[in-house]
Formats: C-alpha cells, structure tokens, sequence
C-alpha cells in the first residue's frame, strides 16, 4: 500500500518552486530543514491565478530500519497575515 504521493505528482504547481528543490535536498542529504516566513506563490484557491502567500516549513527526512532516507515529511503554516503585518 502507498501512503504518499510524490511531491511532484501531489502539487503539480510547485514544481519549479525553491521549496520542492528543498524537499529534494532533504531526501538527498537527509538533514532537517526549517523556514520561516518563506514566501511561496501558487494557486490557492484553484481559478488558474498564483497568489503570495508566506509558509513557516518544516521538512523532516523519515528512515527505514536501516537508516535510509525513504521520505520527507512536511509541515507548513501559513502565516501571510502575520507575515504581511511586518
């Protein structure tokens, strides 16, 4: 059974976005990786028009039994409203 899908196939929209080349690197490398206030355009409410939007994300590589990267787990927050009263 697969959980997941990969990031690609899940947000075809984020593909050229710096968050999903940070998604890779976390696989890649297996370190951890946290943001703040990392802004982000995309799609939000799915009319085919990118908004600006700011993300705190957390990126967390999973292991195997071996120790082996085998995913990346995500959290994000959106905080533009905080973001935008700066």
């Amino acid at each position: 059974m697969r959980w997941g899908k990969p990031l690609r196939e899940a947000f075809p929209d984020f593909q050229d976005h710096r968050s999903s080349k940070t998604s890779i690197r976390v696989y890649t490398d297996g370190v951890e990786y946290q943001g703040r206030d990392v802004p982000i355009s995309f799609d939000r409410d799915g009319d085919g028009i990118a908004e600006d939007g700011w993300f705190d994300i957390s990126y967390q590589p999973v292991r195997d039994f071996d120790g082996k990267v085998s995913g990346v787990v995500s959290l994000s927050i959106d905080v533009t409203d905080r973001a935008r009263t700066r």
